[in-house]
Order: structure tokens, then C-alpha cells, then sequence
């Protein structure tokens, strides 16, 4: 019996230190955490010292094809995918060269997180592949770019249709809107269009620039900032959706002349879907869930907005909350014009 005891203490003794030390991976977590900020410190030495070759080793597999979709639109070699991406982005970095604040390790998974000037956090992805940890996604975007080169960026996976659920939750009162003779009604799905109904305007003016957040720093995806030709739509209950939409760029200044709105498999468009809600001192607030598709990759989340109305029509503000793990941030204004009649008042 006293042998059993001491056996079965022997074996949780094993299972402690297996797990002590990543579930049997072997290797030391303080060692890893070390590692990965290492990792982070060579790649933005040796792009700073302009050797590609170099950097190239702390990029994963996947990464190396997501450099070459956004250099020419096909992988060929890291070295060369990386030069011609970095000059098309170098003129206009910002914030370089963010540090690791934090490391969470999870077998051969990891996720850091860098913070930059503005102390804006965001989470890089790690994979501990061939040896050693590699950076596994570098743009920050939920969905890399597609495997097949022929497939468009803006035909990701199949996304949920736009209903009263996908709207994301603001805090604040609820609000009615009118329009000058009615109620604005209700908004509804509208196959490939993407929704009707409700009161419409039309997005004509402002910029909102699209930031997207690397550990090589941030970098716009225009350098005039992204404006939607498309419509608003506002109904009853304060809910808001931006349809029909294709985002104005200059097509010298920008990285992705593909920089669309997301569409399901089907091809529909999906709407750009939020709700406003009236704050304690009686501004509008609210907050819009987006999807945008670039040739680095998809972007999804919730971007959080104001808006004020005045008899021109309505402004909708982004006060530049990152999307996604923080890979990307919006901040600017567009113009709506058509709702100038529109009356919104807490419920």
C-alpha cells in the first residue's frame, strides 16, 4: 500500500512539472516571453538597417504570403514582397517602432502586445514555428488575404445578413426618429444592395482616415483619407446602417487600390450596422459594427461614432477606437446630406 501511495505521488509530481512547463512543450515560459520581444526588436532593426532578408525570419509562413499579396498581388520571395511593401508604406509611417508590453503564451500560440506613442494597445499574433517564434499575422486583420490569388479581397467568407441582433449595444438613452412627415420606419435586408427602408441620406463629404497598426508602426491606407460613396440609413428606433458603399481614395497615395466593403460568398454587400443612442448631456452617440476588406487582409469590429444634425443634414465622427485586436483605427467625419429634416429625440 505504501508503495501504491508513493507511486501516485510520483506521478502528480511528473504531471505539476508537465504543466508547469507548458503542458510537456519543454520549453521555459520566461524564455519564450524573452524570445518573442527579441523577435519583435531584430525584425524593426533589420528593416530600419534595410536588410529584408533578415527580417524576414521572424514571419511565419502565413505572413510571408501576406506581404506578397500586398507588395504586387502574388508571393514570390519574402525578401523582394517585403522591399516593394515597404515602399509603398514608408513615406507615410507613423508611431514606429512600438514596444512589447505583455506576452500570454499558450503552447505554441502567443499573442503580444505592443503599444506605440499613443499608448493605443494592440495584439500580435506569435507561432512557434520551424525552431523558433515567428510573427503569425503582421496587419492585424481577422482574415488574411486569400489563398488563391485569382479570388477577389472583397469575397471573404460567408457573413451574417444585418438584423436588430447584429446591431452592437450602446449604452445611453433610446431615441426616436422622425422624418419631416412621418416616422422613419423600420430598415430591412435587401439582397445584393444590402438594406432599404427607413430615412436616407447620402454620405458627400469628409475624410476618415484608415489606419492600419503593425509592430513596424502605423501607416494610412490613403493618404487623403477614405470617403464612402454610399447612403445612410436611420430608423425609428435609432438604429443605423451605411449601404451601397465603395470608399473614394486617390489612386497614387494609397496602399490597396482594392480597399472595399466586405460581401458575403453570395456577393451581397454587408452594411455597415449600428445604433445611436442619446448621451447624458443630449449628444448622440453610438456605435457602428464595420467590416472592411484591403488587400493585407479583413478588418472587422466596432468603430464607436457621434453624431450631430443640423438643417445641412448630419455628421457621423470616429473617435479612432481600434477594430479587431487594434490592427486598424478610423478616426475622422463624413457628411451626410438628406437628413436635414430628420428630428431624433430621447424616447
Amino acid at each position: 500500500m505504501r508503495a501504491k501511495t508513493q507511486r501516485l505521488a510520483e506521478i502528480v509530481a511528473i504531471l505539476a512539472v508537465a504543466l508547469a512547463t507548458g503542458c510537456g512543450d519543454g520549453r521555459d515560459q520566461a524564455s519564450d516571453r524573452e524570445q518573442i520581444r527579441q523577435v519583435v526588436a531584430d525584425m524593426q532593426r533589420d528593416i530600419a538597417a534595410d536588410k529584408p532578408r533578415r527580417a524576414c525570419e521572424a514571419f511565419s509562413r502565413e505572413v510571408r504570403r501576406q506581404i506578397g499579396m500586398a507588395g504586387h498581388g502574388t508571393p514570390s520571395g519574402c525578401a523582394l514582397d517585403l522591399r516593394e511593401t515597404l515602399d509603398l508604406i514608408r513615406l507615410s509611417i507613423r508611431d514606429a517602432r512600438p514596444a512589447v508590453d505583455a506576452v500570454e503564451l499558450d503552447g505554441d500560440r502567443a499573442i503580444a502586445t505592443l503599444a506605440g506613442a499613443n499608448r493605443t494597445a494592440m495584439r500580435v499574433p506569435f507561432a512557434h514555428e520551424d525552431g523558433r517564434w515567428r510573427i503569425a499575422n503582421l496587419f492585424g486583420a481577422s482574415t488574411l488575404p486569400p489563398k488563391t490569388v485569382a479570388a477577389r479581397p472583397d469575397t471573404p467568407p460567408e457573413l451574417p445578413t444585418t438584423s436588430a441582433a447584429a446591431t452592437p449595444a450602446t449604452s445611453g438613452a433610446a431615441v426616436t426618429v422622425a422624418g419631416s412627415a412621418r416616422p422613419c420606419g423600420r430598415v430591412r435586408r435587401d439582397g445584393a444592395h444590402g438594406v432599404a427602408g427607413g430615412c436616407r441620406g447620402d454620405v458627400v463629404g469628409g475624410a476618415a482616415d484608415f489606419v492600419v497598426r503593425t509592430p513596424l508602426g502605423s501607416f494610412p491606407l490613403s493618404a487623403e483619407g477614405c470617403a464612402p460613396l454610399g447612403g445612410l440609413r436611420i430608423a425609428s428606433d435609432g438604429r443605423i446602417w451605411i449601404d451601397e458603399m465603395a470608399l473614394r481614395m486617390m489612386p497614387s497615395q494609397h496602399l490597396c487600390a482594392d480597399t472595399v466593403p466586405c460581401t458575403t460568398s453570395k456577393g451581397e454587400i454587408v452594411p455597415w450596422a449600428g445604433r445611436l443612442r442619446m448621451a447624458a448631456g443630449g449628444q448622440l452617440v453610438g456605435e457602428l459594427e464595420m467590416c472592411v476588406a484591403t488587400c493585407v487582409g479583413r478588418y472587422r469590429g466596432t468603430a464607436k461614432v457621434e453624431a450631430s444634425t443640423s438643417p445641412r443634414g448630419m455628421r457621423l465622427r470616429f473617435d479612432s477606437s481600434p477594430l479587431e485586436s487594434g490592427g486598424l483605427i478610423v478616426h475622422g467625419s463624413w457628411r451626410v446630406a438628406g437628413l436635414g429634416s430628420v428630428k431624433i429625440r430621447r424616447t
